[in-house]
């Protein structure tokens, strides 16, 4: 990811897409858990194919006027004009409150306002891991963490977290009805003790709201 970051986005030295032609497939689909921004920007080139949108474009005309943002997004990408492809897997830039109201769409399955944004089954499946090889604990040695469809879920309690790069998190509690985000970064791209804080600090706010009858969430 790294590497295709550097020579789509930073030097432009090749689109994006043009990376992912040099891949080769190392194991079979599903055998083991490899967290690849690759594999998400494959998704959202299939997606610009067979929609002939851009992935801004789409989100806008799907998500973000149907639910009213209060702001505009802005998502980057590899080159200026219409050939420009977005970075399907980072640098999708919108305000805390935006990003809040998408997580409470999801706790919501996928209903804003009245209006069904996503279908409700799709946020059931995108939530919760659907294979041995994603469950909570299989996906990385000391983490008890699992993945669904671009979540990242939590055991137990059906909580789940779209994470990015630096500590920004959109944390969904459907257990408590509590939506948690994050928008400011650390300054390292991501660190085993500061997650493990992170995700503590998410449970003790859930627990100090839980306390507070009436406390907005």
């Amino acid at each position: 990811m790294d590497l295709m970051f550097e020579r789509g986005m930073i030097s432009e030295a090749a689109p994006l897409n043009d990376y992912l032609k040099g891949l080769v497939r190392n194991l079979p689909p599903g055998a083991k858990f490899a967290y690849k921004g690759a594999d998400t920007q494959a998704l959202g080139w299939m997606l610009r194919h067979v929609t002939g949108e851009s992935l801004a474009d789409y989100l806008s005309e799907k998500v973000w006027q149907p639910m009213g943002m209060e702001r505009d997004a802005f998502w980057n990408v590899d080159a200026p004009g219409p050939n420009g492809m977005e970075a399907a897997f980072t640098c999708l830039n919108a305000t805390l409150r935006d990003f809040g109201r998408f997580g409470l769409m999801f706790l919501n399955h996928g209903k804003w306002n009245g209006k069904q944004i996503v279908p409700a089954d799709w946020v059931e499946r995108a939530t919760a891991p659907d294979g041995p090889q994603v469950q909570p604990g299989k996906l990385i040695k000391g983490s008890s963490l699992g993945y669904g469809y671009q979540w990242w879920t939590f055991p137990d309690d059906g909580a789940y977290a779209a994470e990015g790069i630096y500590f920004q998190f959109i944390f969904a509690n459907p257990k408590e009805n509590l939506v948690i985000v994050k928008t400011s970064a650390f300054d390292r791209p991501w660190d085993r003790d500061l997650e493990g804080q992170t995700y503590a600090a998410f449970w003790a706010i859930a627990e100090a709201l839980g306390d507070s009858p009436g406390a907005a969430r």
